[in-house]
């Protein structure tokens, strides 16, 4: 796994880690109709989607496009296609899980 990243990439991550634990910390407060979830409000989205998220430093770790089989998935699919079964504790911990995630990124990028 190629995780080093240049300071565009690694601006973004800090971006996305931020907007992911805003996400987190509206579906703790249970103000699930807050949390933005598409490609359109993740900066990492911003700058690699359009590439098929080649370069992006959650698709180089999970090995996956469009952040496929990771918690966003699960979020997503509530969210946006199940949203009258909304379910704030739920949301949180996949949420959290996501932060981790990039966190772990973040960490792992740092220690090259």
């Amino acid at each position: 796994m190629n995780t080093s990243m240049d300071k565009e990439t690694a601006a973004a991550l800090e971006e996305a880690i931020a907007h992911w634990k805003e996400n987190l910390q509206y579906a703790q407060e249970e103000e699930v109709q807050h949390v933005k979830v598409g490609s359109d409000d993740c900066p990492l989205c911003t700058l690699f989607y359009a590439n098929m998220c080649d370069g992006c430093p959650v698709s180089q770790r999970t090995d996956k496009r469009y952040c496929d089989d990771t918690p966003h998935t699960a979020v997503t699919d509530v969210l946006e296609f199940w949203p009258s079964v909304q379910k704030p504790n739920w949301t949180a911990e996949e949420l959290s899980e996501i932060a981790k995630l990039m966190d772990t990124i973040k960490e792992e990028a740092q220690h090259e």
